[in-house]
């Protein structure tokens, strides 16, 4: 089933990053969408392998200075 999941809130000495980029196979995923042909390998499946992004948010213990980073996950 595809739904819709509230903003995650960074946890203390977390950073929330809104994605500006995500990786290929991300985006062929996300295109292509669950048909319910297949069982869903877990019950909640987020695709996500590397990206980039802006920190757009922090938790507590982390400087509200990083807010506007940008950062890379590979």
């Amino acid at each position: 089933m595809l739904g819709e999941l509230p903003d995650p809130q960074p946890a203390p000495g977390e950073v929330r990053v809104k994605y500006a980029f995500r990786n290929q196979s991300d985006r062929h995923e996300i295109a292509r969408g669950w048909d319910g042909s297949t069982e869903m390998p877990f019950p909640r499946v987020i695709p996500h392998q590397d990206g980039a992004g802006v920190i757009d948010k922090v938790g507590a213990g982390v400087p509200q200075a990083r807010i506007g980073e940008r950062v890379m996950d590979l």
